[in-house]
């Protein structure tokens, strides 16, 4: 009822074939089945980089604040004893489903940024070495630098990042042919 599409497999080695094939949003395991168990199957998921970050609800019919310390301590994102109620695992799992969205959206903002920022860098060291040919070629100061590279920009009809990219480009590319004579 809740438009969720549960995909049920009887052991971890399953899982792991059904994981190869799609990425589930979240994975509810039982602690006891048969082969490897629930804690070893989440210790798997954990040390695999494609599905480290993924959910892991466990259940279990063993109670007690040590069983519950064990599976959180091991990377169970919750971990509910059975007999449980099914509006409380619904709760649960819903809480997870919206946590790991958020978790994963912040991930992709922070990368974005961070490539921003790596373009930046890169865009104002480039701009900075092109100020300081500019300064060595014309014997001027920077602001006198900086001021004909953006009227040549403005004039050209160029982007200043191009510009000093061009000119960094062509003093590389000078003292490499000069270094080779």
């Amino acid at each position: 009822g809740q438009g969720w599409d549960v995909d049920a497999v009887p052991d971890a080695d399953t899982a792991w074939r059904r994981l190869a094939d799609r990425r589930p949003h979240l994975v509810l395991s039982d602690v006891m089945m048969p082969g490897r168990d629930g804690i070893t199957f989440l210790k798997e998921l954990r040390a695999d980089e494609s599905t480290a970050r993924l959910p892991v609800v466990l259940l279990t019919a063993r109670a007690g604040t040590e069983s519950a310390v064990d599976g959180l301590s091991q990377g169970a994102d919750d971990y509910i004893v059975k007999p449980f109620q099914p509006a409380e695992l619904v709760a649960r799992i819903r809480v997870h489903l919206e946590l790991s969205w958020f978790r994963e959206t912040l991930i992709a903002d922070g990368e974005r940024e961070t490539d921003q920022l790596r373009t930046a860098l890169d865009t104002r060291t480039t701009l900075s070495q092109a100020v300081g040919l500019t300064m060595a070629a014309f014997q001027c100061d920077a602001d006198t630098a900086f001021e004909k590279l953006v009227t040549y920009s403005q004039h050209r009809n160029v982007k200043l990042r191009e510009i000093a990219s061009d000119i960094v480009d062509n003093f590389t590319a000078e003292s490499a042919g000069r270094a080779a004579n």
